[in-house]
């Protein structure tokens, strides 16, 4: 069981991080979207 927590631990940041970039490339996707329809 503590092996599984530390392993669910170790886990959740990455996934942290890969939702924040996985966001970060989605909101510049859609603000180049935008960019392009305002021309």
């Amino acid at each position: 069981m503590p092996f599984f927590c530390w392993k669910s631990f170790v886990y959740f940041p990455s996934l942290k991080v890969y939702l924040e970039m996985f966001l970060k490339m989605y909101w510049e996707l859609v603000r180049l979207q935008e960019a392009h329809l305002l021309e």
